[in-house]
């Protein structure tokens, strides 16, 4: 007897020095992430990860721009992409935009983004004016222009070694002959804007207008860069603006500030429900979401990758995810200690019983977040990493650190179950019944009716990121007459049916024009004429986006929603079976259509931009979740033969009524906060944030009336056909 107290006063101590590590990591950690580590002494200086994290132009300000080059008969188009990117990388540095990253964007385009800038056309300008390359001899004299030279490569000599190879023009063959003539045994150097880039020796007269720049001392490196930056004159290709986006900095700040506010408010509101509905679990839950934020943060400062306003939201839905795993582990649970088992015993039973929903459910949002990846771009693929990220989080924190914070506070002798949930409830989740037909008729309705709307020419209000044009905001520095603006784009030759002109807080201009062209020197000439009625005026943001990158955008989400469906039937079909996989993608295809139904329905107040596809594929992959959960429930009510006498379609009803509070639960903590960050983000994010609380919605419902019928009808199906077969036979 003694020494069972000893044992379990032992357990005590190590369970309670657990916790006080656990809570000391986490104490650490938060202040760390918030005021860094080292600053004014010897050890390396770590920032805080608020600084420490890439901030997006959409958060620090700047521009974008989007190129594509022309490859119709272009020989060897891949190393001219990558000699063009160097090139204009050359070019913005010697210019001092450090910051600015270039990269290649599919086959044949080209995407620049420079931080802190605030017009536009300052970065078109040095990005479309070629570098002035010139040869001069030893006494300062020009002796060709680097117009002259049609080619510069990386080449080798006779010796094997690398070197600049060159070709010139005809009149530049003629003038270099005559200046290496002159200055043989002399250098001649080669400056471009002003900055002597190579001052190589002339050892012989070069005639025919091809040479070499050779040094012993040069890497193949070298030559590679000398041979670009000899090329900067003029770029490789012909490159095309398919669109631009400016933002400024202080509209940045705000987007960023709000964003963080709404999380806050959001994170908050997620932590109160877990504790009033799950009690002891639901501060086991909250600690684990601290952590979960803790982690997420220091990833996205580790891993450079850059953080978006789609990526704030990604991490925010992330939140509600994370919660979603500890909603799935606790609930099952709780069916343990309802049944009379002890809490030990029900805890882990709930876990193992858990277990296979929370991997197979964050797998489908997973597979979708990877083919965001694959075929997004911008702030669309912020998004998806950063939505991964906080997706294989959640995992760890809901499978390791709940875990551990349950068996610590069960060691610490908090083993009352009415501290960890309520009660079962006799009736609970007996609201349910077979109502499956008439859900799937409504649901019918409505998407037919947003279809016909849309072949009678009213269907979603599609932005200029898919339809082309420009979107403007200026603050007007005053309260502001929109006929002003009218009149002034009018001037322009600008019709009145391209043109939607409205104000916000009194002196935002906020101006959409579709299918512009010259949209720069209309820009330009509307600003000089507004100018002079309005002194204060200041540009905020610009969006210019062709029709064919509109077109490519729709392609490319088509794309999407179609691989991430085989995907996840594929997925799902391993894990379940084929029948499963096809409800299940029935289902999701159900939700999209009905995100899609109320942006149509919404056309007047709403306007679909790229943010749009990104909440469409998050809805992809997350929509699906309760229907895992369900599913889970099902096969394993099927394989332990306690429904043996019922048919499909009762076990699915069963099945639903067990899962109901668990799914009703999911959704509603991830409602929390996007509906916050709705509330208070900028209009972009609820521009995000509208669609995906209606997929969210829309996935719950159709994942309690819908899909599980789909799957018995299949089932049933299958079978009525088997047994014809064995009749037939």
């Amino acid at each position: 007897m003694a020494n069972t107290k000893f044992k379990r006063k032992n357990r005590k101590g190590v369970s309670a020095v657990q916790l006080a590590l656990i809570l000391l990591v986490i104490v650490v950690a938060s202040y760390l992430a918030l005021n860094g580590f080292g600053r004014g002494t010897m050890v390396r200086y770590m920032l805080p990860w608020g600084e420490a994290i890439s901030l997006g132009l959409d958060l620090r300000g700047g521009v974008y721009t989007v190129y594509q080059a022309d490859s119709e008969g272009v020989d060897d188009f891949d190393a001219k992409m990558d000699s063009t990117v160097s090139i204009l990388t050359s070019r913005l540095t010697r210019q001092g935009f450090t910051e600015a990253t270039i990269t290649r964007q599919g086959s044949d385009r080209i995407r620049v983004e420079i931080p802190d800038v605030q017009d536009p056309n300052e970065i078109l300008e040095i990005i479309g004016t070629p570098a002035h390359l010139v040869f001069k001899d030893s006494e300062g004299n020009v002796v060709m222009e680097g117009a002259e030279v049609e080619e510069a490569y990386l080449s080798q000599d006779e010796n094997g070694r690398p070197c600049v190879g060159f070709r010139l023009s005809d009149t530049g063959a003629k003038q270099f002959a005559e200046a290496t003539a002159a200055n043989l045994n002399k250098t001649i150097s080669i400056e471009l804007d002003g900055t002597v880039i190579s001052a190589p020796m002339v050892n012989s007269v070069i005639t025919g207008g091809q040479g070499i720049i050779q040094s012993s001392s040069m890497t193949v490196e070298d030559a590679n860069e000398l041979a670009m930056l000899i090329q900067s004159g003029a770029l490789p290709l012909d490159l095309e603006q398919l669109e631009v986006s400016a933002i400024s900095a202080t509209l940045g700040v705000e987007a960023l500030d709000t964003a963080i506010l709404a999380g806050v408010i959001g994170v908050a509101l997620v932590m109160l429900f877990m504790l009033v509905r799950y009690r002891v679990c639901g501060l086991i839950a909250d600690i684990a979401l601290t952590a979960y934020i803790l982690l997420v943060i220091f990833l996205l400062a580790v891993t450079g990758a850059q953080l978006t306003l789609p990526g704030i939201a990604g991490i925010i839905l992330g939140i509600g995810m994370a919660v979603d795993a500890n909603v799935i582990i606790f609930e099952r649970i709780r069916e343990e200690l309802g049944a009379g088992r002890p809490l030990t015993a029900a805890i882990k039973r709930g876990f193992n019983n858990a277990l296979s929903a929370i991997l197979d459910s964050n797998v489908t949002t997973i597979i979708a977040a990877l083919v965001l990846m694959w075929f997004g771009t911008g702030s669309v693929k912020g998004f998806a990493i950063t939505l991964t990220i906080g997706v294989l989080t959640s995992m760890f924190t809901a499978i390791v650190v709940t875990h551990a914070l349950l068996n610590i506070l069960v060691g610490l002798g908090i083993q009352s179950p009415r501290l960890y949930a309520r009660p079962m409830k006799e009736n609970e989740g007996r609201i349910l019944r077979d109502r499956s037909k008439v859900c799937i008729r409504v649901s019918s309705a409505v998407i037919v009716l947003a279809l016909a709307l849309s072949v009678f020419g009213l269907g979603m209000n599609l932005g200029i990121d898919f339809a082309g044009g420009i979107i403007m905001e200026y603050d007007m520095g005053a309260e502001f007459d929109v006929s002003d603006v009218q009149t002034a784009l009018a001037n322009q030759g600008v019709a009145e049916s391209q043109i939607q002109v409205s104000g916000e807080d009194g002196h935002i201009a906020q101006i959409r024009i579709r299918d512009v062209e010259n949209s720069d020197e209309m820009r330009a000439a509307l600003e000089e004429e507004l100018s002079a009625k309005y002194a204060d005026i200041e540009f905020v943001t610009v969006d210019r986006v062709g029709a064919v990158a509109g077109r490519d955008l729709i392609l490319n989400a088509l794309k999407s929603v179609l691989v991430a469906a085989v995907l996840m039937l594929a997925y799902i079909a391993l894990r379940f079976d084929f029948y499963s996989g096809l409800a299940a993608v029935i289902g999701l295809v159900h939700d999209v259509l009905i995100m899609v139904a109320v942006m149509v329905f919404l056309r007047a107040f709403v306007q679909v931009n790229t943010t749009f596809i990104a909440a469409m594929l998050t809805i992809v992959g997350y929509s699906i979740n309760n229907t895992i959960v369900i599913f889970d429930r099902i096969r394993e009510n099927v394989k332990g033969g306690a429904l043996r006498n019922h048919t499909r379609a009762e076990v699915v009803v069963l099945s639903t009524r067990e899962c109901f509070t668990r799914t009703v639960s999911t959704a509603l903590t991830t409602l929390l906060t996007t509906v916050t960050l709705f509330v208070l983000g900028v209009s972009s994010i609820r521009e995000f944030t509208l669609p995906l609380i209606v997929g969210i919605v829309s996935g719950v419902y159709s994942a309690n009336a819908i899909n599980g019928y789909v799957w018995a009808f299949l089932m049933d199906r299958r079978a009525a056909a088997k047994v014809k077969k064995v009749k037939k036979a």
